[in-house]
Formats: structure tokens, C-alpha cells, sequence
């Protein structure tokens, strides 16, 4: 054999390494993760390991199925549900449950400005 037959055969040769997880302990994985939607990698690991499956934590870790979590609410829809709870007095600061609001909360939801974008008649002093 020469030229690109041999070159191909020593490119396709079987490769040393991690051995790959088989298809069958990945769905295994993904079947223990969706049905056990509390248990994390280390309580999948140790139930593996009870069926006699050898496997690293870390491997559970990677085929385990992530849970989807609903978007959290903006803050205009926090506003919005909220608008009758805070009341302008006139003088320019937001009086009411803002005032117990933690700075840390006000500074993200203004983002740098003083003024409230959604309620144009309130300002804010941070």
C-alpha cells in the first residue's frame, strides 16, 4: 500500500484515550434525570453505582438534562403590579414600599440614571 491508501488508513486508526460512553447509560442518565427532577449528579452517581454502573461523577454531570426555568419578571411588570402601592407626594422623591426597596435594587433598576423611565412624574435619589 502506498500514498493516500496508507495515509488514510494510519488517519482513521483507532485512537487511545477516554473511553466514549455508550448511548444506552446516556439515556439511562437523561431517563434518571427527567423522572428524579431533584436529584443532582452526585445522588444519579451513587445510584449508578448501586446498580453495579461504573461511572465518574463528573460523566453524570455532562448527561444529566438541565431543567428549564421560567424568564424571572421585568421590572416594568414589577411597576406595573406594584403602581398602586407607590405614590408621588409631589416633591420629587418616591415615598412608600420603594423606600424599603435595597439601594443594590434601586441602582440596578435605574441603571446609572436617577429617574424612574416607566413612571415619568417619579424620581428617584439613589
Amino acid at each position: 500500500m502506498h500514498g493516500f491508501r496508507l495515509f488514510w488508513r494510519w488517519k482513521s486508526r483507532r485512537r487511545l484515550g477516554r473511553p466514549s460512553v455508550s448511548a444506552e447509560l446516556r439515556t439511562l442518565i437523561r431517563t434518571m434525570s427527567n423522572a428524579n427532577p431533584l436529584w443532582g449528579a452526585p445522588r444519579i452517581h451513587g445510584e449508578l453505582l448501586k446498580l453495579g454502573i461504573d461511572v465518574s461523577q463528573a460523566t453524570v454531570a455532562k448527561y444529566i438534562s438541565r431543567q428549564r426555568r421560567l424568564p424571572s419578571p421585568s421590572w416594568r411588570a414589577f411597576l406595573a403590579n406594584h403602581a398602586s402601592q407607590i405614590s408621588d407626594d409631589g416633591s420629587g422623591s418616591a415615598t412608600s414600599s420603594l423606600a424599603a426597596m435595597p439601594r443594590s435594587a434601586l441602582r440596578t433598576f435605574c441603571s446609572g440614571s436617577t429617574e424612574l423611565k416607566s413612571l415619568p412624574s417619579m424620581k428617584l435619589k439613589v
